[in-house]
């Protein structure tokens, strides 16, 4: 696959190695991953998606026109993003998908099936030239399994507001650091950093106030180059658990799909794979002067101070 900034992933299940390529670094980084059974199957899937959208819709729009090309609109589920996804009414394959929300888009365009390609661009093999690095998923830790995220106050004995040195000092060195900055709508800079524990399946959030929010992680969600995240939420759920038993601890969500669950006041979400916790994402709980609504239809939220408009 492809994403921003020409960076290139190469996959070998067989070897259990990935290779990113940054063209814009000059770089070739080598992870050792551990691929499950499970995690391929959801790769595999992934690609059947594609070639069978109207099977895989969460509903249909109707028919519409794609370039001069008779075409059908169809929801389609990725992950926890729900796509509009345009194909060719005679083939059936995609012309184009997007997904936005809180004016952030994605889009992919330029589908190519069947395309004859030389297997050696998927060799693991870095440009010549590039500098290589190593980069080995780390066993997880001895204290993995005791790590409990909380909505109400942040993860084991770092409370929401800690900074950056506070939970290094407490998890050890991140796999990854990602600083962001950008400038809002109110002119504003605004700079957020996001720590990658990639041997706990597990991304932390900073902003300029400190922990704002956590995302655990599983191979079945996020790929090979992660662990399953081994802890549990304060009322015990963890990756692998059912959906049902969602509704048993924490009652009737405030917003579900096929591939998530929110639970807006608490201050927790969950996303499903086949039923079962793949990811869980935290942060405070709501201010109680706020009131929400949530679109039924496309999960965007909408939150605001005092009656409705």
């Amino acid at each position: 696959s492809e994403s921003e900034h020409g960076g290139i992933w190469i996959s070998d299940w067989d070897q259990e190695r990935q290779l990113n390529i940054r063209r814009d670094q000059q770089t070739a980084t080598f992870y050792e991953t551990s691929s499950s059974k499970e995690s391929r199957a959801k790769s595999i899937e992934f690609l059947d998606k594609f070639r069978n959208i109207p099977v895989y819709a969460t509903r249909r729009i109707g028919k519409t026109d794609f370039d001069g090309t008779p075409a059908e609109q169809f929801y389609v589920q990725f992950n926890d993003r729900e796509f509009v996804v345009t194909i060719n009414s005679i083939t059936k394959l995609p012309l184009h998908m997007k997904y936005s929300k809180d004016g952030f888009q994605e889009v992919f365009t330029d589908f190519v099936f069947d395309e004859e390609v030389d297997t050696g661009i998927f060799s693991l093999e870095a440009p010549r030239g590039y500098k290589i690095v190593e980069h080995q998923l780390a066993d997880p830790p001895e204290f993995a399994s005791s790590l409990v995220v909380s909505p109400g106050s942040g993860i084991s004995d770092c409370n929401f507001g800690s900074s950056v040195e506070e939970v290094t000092k407490f998890l050890g060195k991140p796999s990854k650091r990602r600083d962001h900055k950008s400038t809002g709508p109110d002119g504003f800079v605004h700079s957020s950093t996001t720590l990658d524990y990639n041997s706990l399946g597990l991304s932390l959030c900073f902003n300029s106030e400190g922990l704002a929010s956590m995302l655990c992680q599983s191979q079945a969600r996020n790929g090979s180059i992660v662990h399953d995240f081994a802890g549990k939420t304060d009322k015990g759920i963890g990756i692998g658990d059912s959906r049902d038993k969602l509704n048993v601890i924490y009652g009737e969500p405030d917003y579900e799909n096929e591939a998530t669950v929110r639970y807006v006041r608490v201050g927790i979400s969950f996303y499903l794979d086949k039923g079962k916790v793949s990811g869980i994402d935290v942060n405070q709980p709501l201010d109680p002067r706020l009131n929400f609504h949530i679109d039924p239809k496309t999960g965007v939220q909408r939150t605001w101070v005092g009656e409705q408009d």
